[in-house]
């Protein structure tokens, strides 16, 4: 077996695309000053719907929120999700040492590994993950913001809605279906993007088109050699394209597709570096059907079926040259090389219901059904890794390949869920919120989620929040059951782990400010964590730990052509686990804007981060970092705007921590680059 060869991206979804472009027609549209012109009134009017499955504003919606509009984001320097959490409360993202392009995210400081599988990611409605590793950033790494309408960060836990993976918090993201965009850009590093938004108007059809494709050669790197004493350069490009087809083929009928590929070349790939053969490649599909019911004016049911598969492959050298020579036969001193893929599915369905009951209350409930399956992960080796996991010498050495072993046995789960959730005015001062979910796992157990929260409202513009919940997490295929594999082994007596959360949270809307200023404490019960053991990541459940901050926000519009955002986390007791996570976060965004255009300096600041040294006995602190970013926008025409981005200003040195124990340095970051670009709304 040969080198992986690319695949063209996304091929199934090639005659689907061509017919939506197809139907697409060009529509009507503001100026690119309308759409950049949002005043603090019009954010707190915002509506905010991934908290509680209805419309609720910033002051009413019952959990710790930061919405970022589209309007907003286009000013920003920032073109992916994983880069605008960094300017929220309690979010942090950070490069690891698994793949170049992943950044695993966590909130208020819980994180376990890379796939960032504490925090739930919605798009449109669509659990994005994978049953290998759970989280989204590895399953969908750079979610791109060009086709974002809106994106809610929200802090806490979310299982009385959604179950596992909404453990810590939540990104509900919703895009943008009633505009029309081209996106052009290049810039240092070789790097080349591009991105459509087309809205399709067909009379009978009605959605939108969205398609990216974006390369880069990647920064020069000096680093450690991973399996030498010896200093070595390394460069990280990738590739990757995007597509996501929405179609409202009804009033009540909704269809989405969304098909993601991602390429990412030498560089460290699962803590090793191997230039001309590391290799970490990424496909995701996924598909949703929706259906609206209105049964009368008070009650309306959503019906929901989708399907999702997710594709993983990497290649990657793990041990130096020789290290097996006096144990393989034929006797070899070639480094153990593998070629690996993994598949894994989910089929699922939803059903919700809302009841509006009068006087402002309302019931929401509901059923869900999940099936994740593990439909393969082989490892196709040049020197037999089964055998040598199970002592069995002299192994087989093979220079095609061809020594194939499983690492994560097939397997496949059942998962049922119920939810009810109620909302109520108490008075004109109060709102209460009640809500509990069960979730059932044909392997794992079972979990129950309530939640209560307390809205108070003293005096007009104020908001006191008393928020109360518990959350879980449960583990996936990579924790229980990878087996075969000197890298990576799995822990088949696993149990979820859960979180108590308490929080008190004040919001003050004024005129040309709106403040927030929340406490929060959590209580971990058998948590997950990840020990490591001469290089070997393995997971258990932990002793009760807890975690307890500050975050502060406050959006300012000083003058009515200065806007602001201010964020700052104090992690009091950080818990244990999440050791590589920032204790201290701040944030700036300073956003100029003119009637010929915008300037929008935007500055973040994280703290020390620990990482593992010495093959994982020890811990190695890693110095704080300020990133600096700039745009400047110029409005070239009524519909046309060009642009200069700025990423890392000051051209900054710094390391963020490495999963494996092997990198005491940390996993080296880019460096300054420089992009120009062009926008067109037709």
């Amino acid at each position: 077996m040969g080198h992986r060869m690319r695949q063209l991206p996304f091929p199934a979804a090639r005659p689907l695309l061509l017919a939506a472009v197809l139907m697409a027609t060009p529509t009507a549209h503001g100026t690119t000053r309308d759409l950049l012109d949002l005043s603090l009134e019009e954010l707190g009017a915002i509506q905010i719907t991934g908290v509680t499955l209805t419309p609720r504003n910033l002051g009413d919606v019952p959990a710790a929120v930061t919405v970022f509009t589209r309007a907003e984001i286009r000013q920003l320097p920032v073109t992916t999700v994983e880069q605008l959490m960094d300017y929220v409360p309690g979010f942090q993202s950070a490069r690891s040492s698994d793949n170049s392009m992943s950044q695993p995210y966590s909130v208020r400081g819980r994180k376990l590994g890379v796939s960032g599988r504490e925090v739930l990611v919605l798009i449109n409605g669509m659990r994005i993950e994978n049953f290998f590793t759970g989280g989204a950033a590895g399953t969908y790494p750079m979610i791109p913001l060009a086709n974002v309408a809106r994106v809610e960060f929200i802090r806490g836990p979310g299982s009385a809605l959604y179950g596992s993976n909404a453990m810590t918090g939540m990104i509900n993201i919703i895009t943008e279906e009633s505009e029309s965009a081209l996106n052009l850009s290049a810039g240092t590093q070789d790097q080349y993007s591009g991105q459509w938004l087309q809205q399709i108007d067909s009379g009978t059809l009605n959605g939108s088109l969205f398609l990216q494709g974006l390369k880069k050669s990647g920064d020069d790197y000096r680093v450690q050699d991973t399996f030498s004493p010896q200093q070595i350069d390394t460069r990280d490009p990738l590739t990757g394209g995007d597509a996501l087809l929405q179609l409202n083929v009804s009033e009540s009928t909704r269809l989405q597709l969304l098909a993601v590929e991602r390429n990412a070349d030498d560089f460290y790939v699962t803590g090793f570096l191997s230039n001309g053969f590391n290799q970490y490649d990424t496909r995701y599909y996924h598909g949703m059907l929706e259906q609206t019911l209105a049964w009368s004016d008070a009650i309306s049911s959503k019906l929901q079926a989708g399907y999702s598969e997710y594709t993983l492959e990497v290649d990657t050298q793990a041990s130096a040259a020789g290290a097996f020579t006096a144990i393989s036969t034929p006797a070899s001193a070639e480094p153990l090389k593998f070629l690996s893929e993994i598949v894994t599915s989910e089929a699922w369905m939803r059903w919700h219901n809302d009841w509006n009951l009068g006087n402002g209350s309302s019931l929401q409930f509901g059923l869900g059904y999940r099936k994740p399956a593990m439909e393969s992960a082989t490892i196709y080796g040049n020197f037999d890794l089964g055998a040598l996991y199970r002592g069995e010498f002299p192994i087989a050495y093979r220079e095609d390949f061809s020594n194939e072993s499983t690492t994560v046995k097939p397997v496949d789960m059942d998962i049922g869920s119920a939810f009810a959730q109620y909302q109520s005015p108490l008075g004109e001062k109060a709102d209460l919120l009640l809500g509990v979910r069960y979730d059932a796992y044909s392997q794992i157990g079972s979990a129950v989620s309530p939640r209560v929260a307390l809205t108070l409202y003293p005096r007009a513009g104020d908001s006191i929040k008393l928020l109360y919940g518990r959350a879980f997490d449960a583990p996936v295929a990579a924790e229980l059951y990878t087996i075969n594999n000197t890298i990576l082994l799995g822990n088949p007596d696993l149990k979820p782990e859960t979180v108590d959360t308490w929080e008190v949270l004040w919001l003050h809307q004024g005129e040309h400010t709106t403040f927030s200023a929340s406490y929060f404490y959590n209580r971990f019960h058998e948590s997950i964590t990840q020990a490591v053991v001469d290089g070997v990541r393995t997971y258990e459940n932990a002793e009760h730990e807890t975690s307890d901050g500050i975050e502060l926000e406050l959006i300012a519009q000083p003058h009515a052509n200065l806007n602001l955002r201010a964020t700052l986390t104090e992690l009091i007791h950080a818990p244990d686990s999440g050791f590589r996570e920032s204790e201290q976060l701040f944030s700036l965004i300073a956003r100029l804007q003119q009637p010929f255009g915008y300037a929008t300096l935007a500055a973040n600041y994280q703290g020390e981060k620990q990482t593992l040294g010495d093959g994982g006995s020890q811990r190695v602190t890693l110095d704080a970092f300020w990133l600096g970013n700039l745009k400047l926008g110029y409005y070239a025409g009524q519909d046309l705007e060009t642009y200069l981005e700025i990423l890392n200003l000051a051209d900054v040195d710094y390391a963020t921590p490495s999963v494996t124990g092997t990198l005491e340095e940390g996993v080296p970051n880019p460096g300054r680059s420089v992009r120009l670009g062009l926008l067109w709304r037709y």
